[in-house]
């Protein structure tokens, strides 16, 4: 049967621990296969290896990323155990058979390349950025403003808590010409290479690649997992675990492990806020 996860997050995740721990065997896949948002696989990576160092028999490969769609089409398809999205899922792709399980929050950052911004931006200075009304930093480098696709995830939670920002954008493309970048890698390596860069990313992305880009602070306050925790940070994206209806037995351990107290601690230590209680609650 499909699995009912209309709950609040938090609540949820101990519950399908526990029905994994209850439900028949099941053949255990020698690999567990990984992929999806690219925002997610850094911080999949470490949780990936530090649950083989606990199960030395356990084989696990995250792949490149594949956006949200790719992961939940691959996962449907049958190549994937385990689909990382940055959404949930459509009807249609719960009614083929797959259940997703919000497991993590991040901040959603604006990063430069440059150094030793405390001021940061506040969304005023980014209608103007987007409007091309104003073209540079306080010190007169040019800002270089990467964009992402206007159907991806990260346009849609720029525009829905920045009212006008999309029209700002519209009435100034026809002046210059901007990049796009189409994953969550190639923004932040295309950020690292531009001075004076501006993009968004996710704060568990830069940190768990070790990316050599600054949060900004917006609006007066710092893009942190604690900020975000306490609603003064505004910006956030959910990350999901997409499995199948019927999932293996390797599938149910990891998610187990992704729902417990160490597994919770390896979020918060890469930017995320665990959405699972710790383990025995």
């Amino acid at each position: 049967m499909p699995l009912v996860l209309r709950m609040r997050a938090w609540a949820v995740l101990p519950i399908l621990a526990a029905a994994y721990l209850a439900s028949p065997a099941a053949v255990q896949a020698e690999t567990l296969t990984i992929g999806g948002t690219g925002a997610a696989l850094g911080t999949m990576r470490a949780l990936a290896e530090r649950f083989v160092e606990q199960n030395p028999e356990a084989r696990i490969d995250v792949l490149p990323s594949l956006g949200s769609g790719g992961g939940i089409r691959a996962l449907l398809g049958g190549d994937l155990n385990i689909a990382l999205s940055a959404r949930p899922l459509k009807k249609t792709e719960r009614e083929v058979g797959a259940s997703e399980l919000a497991y993590a929050q991040t901040p959603f950052v604006l990063v430069t390349s440059r150094r030793n911004v405390e001021a940061g931006l506040t969304r005023a200075d980014l209608l103007e950025i987007y409007a091309g009304e104003r073209i540079s930093w306080p010190d007169a480098t040019p800002i270089r403003l990467i964009l992402r696709p206007e159907s991806d995830t990260d346009w849609r939670i720029l525009i829905a808590h920045m009212p006008g920002l999309a029209d700002s954008l519209a009435r100034s493309k026809h002046r210059r010409r901007l990049p796009v970048a189409y994953t969550e890698q190639e923004t932040m390596g295309l950020a690292e290479k531009l001075a004076g860069s501006l993009a968004t990313a996710s704060l568990s992305a830069v940190i768990a690649e070790d990316r050599s880009l600054q949060p900004l602070v917006l609006d007066g306050v710092a893009p942190t997992v604690d900020n975000l925790s306490n609603g003064s940070y505004p910006l956030s994206k959910t990350f999901y675990a997409v499995v199948p209806n019927d999932p293996d037995q390797l599938t149910k351990r990891f998610i187990r492990f992704l729902a417990s107290a160490e597994g919770a601690r390896l979020l918060r230590r890469h930017g995320s806020l665990p959405l699972a209680l710790p383990e025995g609650s």
